[in-house]
C-alpha cells in the first residue's frame, strides 16, 4: 500500500493507459477512433463504459406474470401463425400466438420477411422484448427470438450486456473488447487493504467484470438495485478518491495566515447604495454573514447555493469590494469565456464607480492584453480579475490575492480549484452553485466548509410560465414562438439527442436544425450548439445568440448553465421525459432573466407513465429550485443533479451522493484517516 498521504498514483495512471498501447483482439485503429470520439480513449474509460441495459435470457417468465414495458424472456409453443399486409403502406406482417401453458401472448414482426421461413407452427420459441397492452390485448412487437429444440427446451440462456452503439460499433463488439480489458489491470489496489477487508469488497478487476457480465439473475437484480458488493466497491472507491483529493488540495492551515481585516458597516452600506437595484433579503443576509465571519477572524471557506437567477454574482462582487477596501485582490474563475465577459461587464458597471479596478483574462485576449493584465496583477493595480482557465496558468501572479471566487463550481475539478487557491498564501474561498441540494448533502460533499443559501429572486423577475405539451401539438408551440419572435424576443429549443434514428428524429437537435432553417423558421437566423462542437464554436454561437444575431438557438444541455440572455423568453424542451427534474429546472432558468414574461414548454412524447407525469406536473407547478431538489431527491436520488459528463461533482459515475450517502460518509471518514492519519 502507498505510504500515508499518497494515493497509489501508479495504479491510477495504469488505468488511464491509452487503448492504442494495449493488445485487445479485434480493436483496431478505426474502432479506437470511434471510441475516442465518444470519450473512450483509455483502459479506465473502457471499463467504466457500463451497459445501458441487460438482456436476461437466463430467466424465463410465465406469460401471465410478465410485466408490461420491461424486457422479458418468454418461451412457449406457436399455436397459430398468420401472414397479412397492412392496408396503407402495404407492409408484410407475421403474427403468431404463443402458449407457454400458463397463458398466451400475441407476437408480431413487421416488414421482416427474412425471418418468415424460420418461424413455423408448433415450434417452441423463445422471444425477448417488451410487452405492451394494445387494442387486441397483450402484444410483443418485433422481439429477438430463438427456435428451441430438444435438450435446450428446459433451460434459459445467458445474460447479455447491452451497450450504447458508438459510430456503428455493435454492442457485441464492445462487450468482446471489455471482456479482454481486465487482464491489463495491475493487481495493486487503490483502496487501503483495511478498507477492502472491512467492507469485504471484491478487487477492482472482479468488480468491473461482474458489472459488465453478471453470472446469474440474482446477481443482476443486486446490481440493478445497487446492492451488489461489486457495485458498492466502485461507488466507495470514487467517493474515496473524491475526498482524498479534496483533502489533499485543502489550503494549509499552519500558522493561520489567511488575510484578516475588519469590514466596516459603512462599507456595506456604500456598496448597497451604489447598486441600481435593491438586494434581496437573502442576498443581504449572506453578505452580512460573510462580513461577520471576517470580523471574527474566521477564514471564509464557503459554498453559496442559489437558485437560477437569484443574483449570486452580486454577492461575490460585494465580497470583492470589501477585500479591495482592505487592499486585497480577488480572482473570479468562470467556466466559459462568454460567462466571464458577462460578469466582467457587470463588474465594471457596479464596482468601478466604487473605485474597484477590474480586468478580464481569457484565452481570447490578445498577447498585448494578456501582458498588460499580468503586469497589473503582479504589481497590485488590479483589484478584481475575472477569467476562465487562463487564470490557472503559471504566469498569472498576484501581488496580494485575498479572495478566490468560483462560479458554477460544479464545472471545476478539485485540482483546478486548488491551482487557483495556491496563487495566494491562504486566500479566502467562496464557491457558487446553481444546483440547489440540501444543506446536509452539501456538507457531506464539501467537508468542513460552510453552506449558505439564497432562495429569493429579484423582485423584477417574473416566474416562468411552464406548460406540458404533447409533441403532436408542436405546431401550436411553433406558432407561439413565431409571435414572440415578432416582438423582438428570442427562443431556446433544447433536445436530448444530438443525432437520432428515424424513430427519434424529433428528439434530435441536428435533424431539427436543418428542418427549422428550411421550413418553420426559414426567415430568421437559427443557430445550433451541442457537445460535439469545439468549445470556441459553441461560445461563438452563444455570443451570437446573446447579441441577437441568432434568434432561435437549438441546443443540447450545453446551455444548462451560463450566460444571461434577457431577450430570450421562450424555452422549448423536446422529449422532456428523458431529462431529470433538476436538469429541466436548470434549463428553464435560461429564460426569465429579464423583465418580460417568459415561457417554458415541456414537450412530451406519447403517453408518459404515472411517475413521469407526476414529476413533470410538479415542475409545471413549482418554481423554487430547493423545493424541486427535495422532491427530486425523494423520487430519484441525487445522480441527475450532477450528470455524467461534467467535471467536479459529476465525476461520480457509479455513486449517487444521496442514494449512497452512507457509503459517501464512510468514504469520507476513510479518506480522513488515510490522508491525515495523525488527525492533522
Amino acid at each position: 500500500m502507498s505510504p500515508p498521504n499518497r494515493l497509489n498514483e501508479a495504479t491510477l495512471a495504469q488505468r488511464e493507459t491509452p487503448l492504442a498501447a494495449l493488445k485487445i483482439k479485434g480493436l483496431g485503429a478505426k474502432s479506437r477512433e470511434k471510441l475516442a470520439k465518444a470519450g473512450i480513449a483509455t483502459l479506465g474509460d473502457l471499463l467504466r463504459f457500463l451497459p445501458r441495459d441487460y438482456f436476461d435470457y437466463s430467466r424465463i417468465v410465465a406469460i401471465p406474470q410478465a410485466p408490461l414495458e420491461q424486457q422479458v424472456h418468454v418461451r412457449g409453443r406457436i399455436i397459430s401463425r398468420e401472414m397479412s399486409i397492412t392496408a396503407v403502406k402495404r407492409i408484410p406482417v407475421l403474427e403468431i400466438l404463443l402458449d407457454d401453458g400458463h397463458g398466451t401472448l400475441r407476437v408480431m414482426w413487421f416488414n421482416q420477411t427474412h425471418i418468415h421461413d424460420r418461424i413455423i407452427k408448433n415450434q417452441t420459441l423463445s422471444v425477448f422484448g417488451k410487452i405492451r397492452y394494445e387494442r387486441n390485448g397483450r402484444t410483443m412487437n418485433s422481439p429477438t427470438f430463438e427456435v428451441v429444440a430438444g435438450e435446450d427446451a428446459d433451460t434459459g440462456g445467458q445474460i447479455e450486456p447491452v451497450y450504447r452503439e458508438i459510430g456503428g460499433l455493435r454492442s457485441q463488439q464492445i462487450n468482446g473488447w471489455i471482456k479482454q480489458a481486465p487482464a491489463h489491470l495491475d493487481t495493486a489496489e487503490i483502496l487501503p487493504a483495511k478498507v477492502v477487508e472491512h467492507f469485504q469488497f471484491p478487487s477492482f478487476a472482479t468488480a468491473v467484470t461482474r458489472l459488465h457480465n453478471p453470472c446469474d439473475s440474482n446477481q443482476l437484480d443486486a446490481i440493478r438495485g445497487h446492492r451488489d458488493p461489486a457495485w458498492q466497491r466502485l461507488v466507495f472507491e470514487e467517493f474515496f478518491l473524491f475526498h482524498c483529493r479534496r483533502l489533499a488540495a485543502k489550503p494549509p492551515q499552519a500558522g493561520r495566515r489567511h488575510p484578516r481585516f475588519q469590514p466596516l458597516a459603512g462599507q456595506l452600506q456604500a456598496f448597497q447604495a451604489a447598486l441600481p437595484f435593491q438586494l434581496t433579503g437573502d442576498q443581504r443576509a449572506v453578505v452580512e454573514q460573510a462580513a461577520a465571519w471576517l470580523r471574527a477572524g474566521k477564514k471564509l471557506t464557503c459554498l453559496i447555493q442559489g437558485d437560477v437567477g437569484c443574483g449570486k454574482t452580486v454577492v461575490g462582487f460585494a465580497a470583492a469590494y470589501l477585500f479591495k477596501e482592505a487592499a486585497w485582490q480577488t480572482a473570479l474563475l468562470c467556466p466559459t469565456v462568454v460567462l466571464a465577459e458577462q460578469h466582467y461587464q457587470k463588474a465594471r458597471a457596479l464596482l468601478e464607480p466604487l473605485g474597484v479596478t477590474t480586468a478580464i483574462l481569457t484565452g481570447k485576449n490578445s498577447r498585448a492584453e494578456i501582458r498588460d493584465v499580468l503586469e497589473r496583477l503582479a504589481d497590485g493595480r488590479v483589484d478584481l480579475v475575472i477569467g476562465t482557465h487562463r487564470l490557472l496558468v503559471d504566469d498569472v501572479v498576484f501581488a496580494r490575492l485575498g479572495l478566490v471566487l468560483i462560479d458554477e463550481q460544479q464545472r471545476f475539478g478539485v485540482a483546478q480549484r486548488s491551482a487557483l487557491l495556491q496563487k495566494g498564501l491562504d486566500p479566502h474561498y467562496l464557491a457558487f452553485s446553481a444546483t440547489p441540494i440540501p444543506r446536509s448533502l452539501a456538507l457531506t460533499l464539501f467537508g468542513e466548509g460552510d453552506v449558505l443559501q439564497i432562495r429569493q429572486r429579484p423582485a423584477f423577475q417574473k416566474p416562468v410560465r411552464t406548460a406540458l405539451k404533447r409533441s403532436a401539438n408542436r405546431d401550436e408551440v411553433v406558432t407561439f414562438a413565431r409571435k414572440r419572435l415578432a416582438l423582438g424576443e428570442s427562443i431556446f429549443w433544447v433536445f436530448p439527442l444530438i443525432e437520432g434514428e428515424e424513430d427519434s428524429a424529433e428528439r434530435s437537435a441536428h435533424t431539427t436544425f436543418h428542418r427549422f432553417r428550411e421550413h418553420e423558421f426559414a426567415d430568421v437566423a437559427v443557430g445550433l450548439v451541442h457537445g460535439r462542437l469545439d468549445k470556441d464554436h459553441v461560445e461563438a454561437e452563444m455570443q451570437a445568440f446573446k447579441d441577437g444575431r441568432t434568434r432561435v438557438l437549438l441546443a443540447t444541455t450545453v446551455i444548462e448553465v451560463g450566460v444571461d440572455v434577457p431577450h430570450a423568453t421562450v424555452m422549448v424542451i423536446e422529449g422532456a421525459q428523458y431529462f431529470g427534474l433538476s436538469q429541466l429546472h436548470q434549463l428553464r432558468g435560461r429564460v426569465g432573466r429579464g423583465e418580460d414574461q417568459s415561457f417554458c414548454f415541456l414537450m412530451v412524447e406519447g403517453t408518459p407513465d404515472k411517475d413521469t407525469l407526476q414529476r413533470l406536473r410538479f415542475l409545471e407547478q413549482h418554481h423554487d429550485g430547493f423545493d424541486i431538489a427535495e422532491f427530486d431527491l425523494e423520487q430519484r436520488g441525487a445522480g441527475e443533479f450532477f450528470g455524467t459528463r461534467q467535471s467536479g461533482l459529476s465525476d461520480f459515475q457509479f455513486g449517487d451522493p444521496w442514494r449512497d450517502r452512507a457509503l459517501m460518509q464512510a468514504a469520507r471518514q476513510a479518506a480522513l484517516a488515510y490522508v491525515t492519519p495523525d488527525g492533522g
